[in-house]
């Protein structure tokens, strides 16, 4: 070991003491000295990627950094690792992309009439989605990964876009879709049942407009016959008045 690989794990140490400080500055700056010594270390990569991740806001979206440096992680990482790394990378991945995305639905609702922000909206989701994509490269069926595109780009489409986006919007959350049916039956089944209800809740609604119609058009009807009944009466005793006017 050279005196640069002695260093690695003072270093490594160094990162962990600052991300339990809540420094995570800091600590990418010791991640990368590490990696400066050894690209192959597969736990600075890994580090790095999450410190990263945590230093994400609307303002600045970094998690394409972070699906950088994951990828290192699970590329450097021993072989009998490297399938458990990628489960581990990809499942933090959609953490810190559920958060972004949970913030940018907020901002949207929240400044929904100021100029500029559905657009700024939608690149957020489109730069969450692409990441999600990236991390889909290493776990191609991960559910939540799936998941997760449904509802960004289900949100998207209410931030107000362009035809040619809905499409693409539309095609990645049909490709989410067509996935997780394939791969888990608990979404298939799920969604089944979803369309059932949606179906019944639809035949209710429709049943009760029916049954409201009904009934308007039946008070509607009895006070057709009121009314009529009222003039009828006006009309007699006018009548009755103008005979009584004879005498």
């Amino acid at each position: 070991m050279n005196e640069g690989q002695s260093a690695v794990p003072n270093l490594l140490g160094m990162a962990r003491t600052a991300i339990e400080a809540r420094n995570d500055e800091e600590a990418i700056s010791y991640f990368n000295r590490v990696l400066e010594i050894d690209p192959t270390v597969s736990e600075a990569w890994l580090g790095k990627g999450r410190s990263v991740a945590r230093l994400s806001s609307l303002k600045h979206i970094r998690l394409h950094e972070t699906a950088v440096a994951f990828g290192h992680a699970i590329g450097t990482a021993p072989e009998n690792v490297r399938s458990s790394m990628a489960e581990t990378a990809i499942s933090e991945l959609v953490m810190f992309a559920t958060e972004l995305h949970k913030a940018n639905r907020l901002h949207w609702a929240k400044f929904v009439e100021v100029d500029g922000t559905s657009a700024h909206c939608v690149r957020n989701a489109f730069t969450i989605l692409d990441v999600l994509d990236a991390g889909l490269r290493w776990c191609p069926h991960f559910g939540p990964a799936l998941q997760l595109i449904m509802m960004v780009s289900g949100s998207a489409l209410a931030y107000g876009v362009s035809d040619d986006q809905a499409a693409a919007l539309e095609r990645r959350c049909d490709e989410a879709r067509a996935k997780l049916r394939a791969t888990d039956p608990s979404f298939a089944a799920a969604e089944a049942a979803a369309t059932v209800e949606a179906e019944r809740q639809a035949a209710a609604s429709a049943e009760a407009a029916t049954r409201q119609i009904a009934e308007t058009q039946a008070a509607a009807e009895r006070a057709r016959r009121v009314t009529l009944k009222h003039w009828a009466l006006l009309i007699i005793f006018v009548v009755g008045l103008a005979i009584l006017a004879r005498f």
